[in-house]
């Protein structure tokens, strides 16, 4: 497994916030999914199948999207902190590694745990 320690990917900011918390990659397509409140979604683009997650999470990160896509709507309503375009690579990092997600700046870095 790489070492994405220090990483730090830059996107577009769609929702402004800054919240830190552990990935779980999505694809739509899971019935049932287990979240807790530090969950930070990934996924490759921003399906409205999403959605239904977003009341739990805590940050949304999409590979590729615009921001005037409908799960983009979903999350400034929920105020969930949310990057688009960080690219193929934010694919790659592992279910549970921590982030810090910076829905202001567009910025998400990696392994920063909390304290």
């Amino acid at each position: 497994m790489p070492d994405h320690t220090d990483m730090t990917f830059k996107g577009t900011p769609v929702v402004g916030g800054q919240v830190r918390g552990r990935i779980k990659t999505v694809r739509g397509w899971e019935k049932d999914i287990a979240l807790d409140p530090e969950t930070v979604l990934i996924t490759r683009f921003p399906i409205p199948r999403i959605s239904r997650w977003l009341q739990q999470a805590s940050a949304l990160l999409c590979a590729y999207g615009a921001s005037d896509s409908f799960l983009a709507a979903q999350a400034r309503a929920r105020g969930i902190p949310t990057v688009f375009n960080l690219g193929s690579s934010i694919e790659a990092l592992p279910d549970a590694a921590w982030v810090l997600v910076d829905g202001t700046n567009g910025v998400v870095q990696c392994d920063v745990a909390p304290a």
